[in-house]
């Protein structure tokens, strides 16, 4: 089987899909009989343990975690609940067996999240499957003798954005980060419709309200979007915006 194809298969698991039982087995048993990947196939099979135990609850990390950060965003401005104006920005960090997705809402925290530096995050919340690391939260340097290893196979995951179709298998509710093409864009009251497309030509609508309205671009620009929310309904697929979604150019 191609590279590519293994990397969309692997992708369906690292993005947090609900894979009951037996699509667990089916990815596991698929990783077990390829050299080059049978050493993921025991961290298939510890995830899928230690998901069976978590629920999608939010609920707060008190313990350390290690990480390399693999990149982060420029903080962006958004109006929080109280009707303020506050910044955050995201960040994909890994460990030497998965890679998050970080929404950090302490912009004083963005100088440790450097491209390829060692960081300890701790009491962050995990929410919906995302890293949520705010004012009580504790990011600092790993010590000099630590290292985290990423395999290349997690890097290549963690930044490619996800094709259409394996988006289409995700749970309503999912978070999605990704650059895809622009296709068509339309203006429908106070939203925006962004047609995009990936590099299959399949297609997903995008849409997005408040700042994520009306996003200056053209047909043919490649747009990367932040955080925004999976929902299936009457039989659609699309993505929606939210109060830390945002779009850039690339």
């Amino acid at each position: 089987m191609q590279e590519g194809s293994t990397r969309d298969q692997l992708a369906t698991f690292f993005s947090r899909m609900s894979l009951n039982e037996a699509e667990s087995n089916q990815l596991r048993e698929f990783c077990q009989n390829l050299p080059r990947l049978r050493p993921l196939a025991e961290i298939l099979q510890r995830n899928r343990r230690q998901s069976q135990v978590n629920t999608r609850a939010n609920y707060l990390q008190m313990d350390p975690l290690t990480v390399k950060v693999l990149s982060a965003s420029e903080p962006f401005e958004y109006e929080s609940s109280e009707n303020e104006s506050k910044k955050v920005f995201h960040a994909t960090v890994a460990t030497e067996n998965k890679f998050f997705h970080v929404k950090v809402l302490d912009i004083n925290l963005r100088r440790n999240f450097t491209r390829n530096r060692i960081i300890t995050i701790s009491d962050y919340v995990q929410r919906d499957g995302i890293l949520e690391v705010n004012e009580t939260s504790t990011v600092s340097n790993a010590r000099s003798n630590q290292t985290v290893v990423v395999p290349n196979i997690i890097i290549n995951i963690a930044v490619e954005p996800l094709r259409i179709y394996i988006i289409e298998m995700l749970a309503s509710g999912t978070i999605i980060n990704g650059s895809y093409t622009l296709h068509r864009k339309s203006l429908t009251g106070p939203r925006t419709i962004y047609e995009v497309q990936d590099d299959t030509g399949s297609i997903i609508e995008v849409v997005g309200n408040k700042k994520c309205h009306d996003f200056p671009c053209e047909e043919g620009d490649t747009l990367q979007f932040f955080f925004f929310r999976l929902q299936k309904r009457r039989g659609t697929i699309k993505l929606y915006s939210n109060t830390h979604s945002f779009i850039q150019h690339i």
